[in-house]
C-alpha cells in the first residue's frame, strides 16, 4: 500500500477495539483511567488507534465526551475507513481499498444465494457491506461461493451474528500496518487488543505483539492455543494493561494491573 507523507514518527503504537475491549455497552471499564493515565504520558512517542467496528462518527463521539482519550487515528467500519487529524481520510489507504472491490456484485449474490438480511443503513458504507447471520458454518460456503465468482473479498464474523464484507485490501489489520508504515513504528513495538471475530486479522499478524483480552468472544477461544496472541485473565481494558505488561510495552514504567486500581 502506498504511505502518505508524514513529519511525524512514533516508537511505539497502541491499536485497541472499542466495544468489548475498552467499553462495555459503551459505557467505561474497569481498567480504563489507568489505561488513560499512561496514554497521557507516553502522548508524545505512543501513537494510540482505535480499530473499530464503529463508524468515525460514532468514535469520535466518543471522544469527544471524555469516555476514551484522543488518538492520533481511527480505522472506523472493520478498517475500510482510516481517519487522521484534524479527521480526514487517509488518501492513500482508501485508495488501496477500492482497488477490485464489487460491492453491488456482492450485494446481489448475498441476497439472491444466501438470503442474507441487510443490517441498518447507519452500519453500511462505500466499503462495508454488512448483514445478519445466525450460522457460522454459513460463513465459510459464501466464502467459497465468491471465490468462485472470483470475487475478491473478506468476509468477517463476529459476536454470532454480524457478518461483514469488505475489500480484500481492507481491515483492521491492514489499517494498523498502513499506520505503522506511515509512523516508522518497527512491528515489535505494535500492541493489538480485541475481543471478537472481526479482530482475528489483527491480533494473528506476524511479529506484532497481540492481546485477546479475558472477555474473549468463541471466534478467538478457538484459536486461543495456537499462540497468536497473549490471552489475558482479566476483562476489558484491565486485559489491555495486563497484555501491555506481558509485552514490556511500556518498558519505562512499573505496571502491574492486577496490583493497581483498575476502577473504570
Amino acid at each position: 500500500m502506498e504511505v502518505e507523507e508524514e513529519n511525524i514518527s512514533y516508537q511505539h503504537l497502541l491499536a485497541s477495539d472499542i466495544d468489548g475491549t475498552l467499553l462495555r455497552d459503551g459505557e467505561a471499564t474497569p481498567g480504563l483511567k489507568a489505561l488513560k493515565r499512561l496514554i497521557a504520558a507516553h502522548r508524545d512517542n505512543v501513537a494510540l488507534v482505535y480499530a473499530t467496528g464503529r463508524s468515525f462518527a460514532s468514535t469520535i463521539g466518543l471522544v469527544e465526551s471524555g469516555i476514551l482519550p484522543k488518538p492520533q487515528a481511527i480505522a472506523s467500519f472493520v478498517g475500510t475507513e482510516i481517519w487522521m487529524p484534524a479527521w480526514h481520510r487517509s488518501v492513500g489507504y482508501q485508495t488501496a481499498v477500492e482497488s477490485d472491490w464489487r460491492p453491488e456484485e456482492i450485494l446481489y449474490w448475498a441476497k439472491k444465494v444466501f438470503r442474507l438480511r441487510l443490517q441498518e443503513p447507519e452500519f453500511q458504507s462505500d466499503w462495508k457491506l454488512s448483514f445478519y447471520l445466525d450460522s457460522h458454518a454459513a460463513v465459510f460456503d459464501l466464502r467459497a461461493f465468491l471465490q468462485s465468482k472470483r470475487i475478491s473479498a473478506r468476509v468477517i464474523y463476529s459476536c454470532g451474528k454480524y457478518l461483514d464484507i469488505i475489500p480484500h485490501q481492507a481491515g483492521k489489520a491492514n489499517a494498523v500496518r498502513f499506520l505503522r508504515n506511515t509512523w516508522r513504528v518497527v512491528p515489535q513495538n505494535v500492541l493489538t487488543c480485541g475481543d471478537s471475530g472481526n479482530d482475528i486479522d489483527m491480533l494473528t499478524a506476524p511479529r506484532t505483539c497481540n492481546v485477546a483480552v479475558g472477555n474473549l468472544e468463541g471466534e478467538l477461544e478457538r484459536l486461543s492455543d495456537q499462540g497468536h496472541f497473549y490471552v489475558a485473565e482479566l476483562p476489558y481494558a484491565g486485559g489491555v494493561l495486563e497484555g501491555a505488561a506481558a509485552f514490556d510495552f511500556w518498558p519505562r514504567l512499573d505496571v502491574n494491573p492486577k496490583s493497581q486500581d483498575t476502577s473504570a
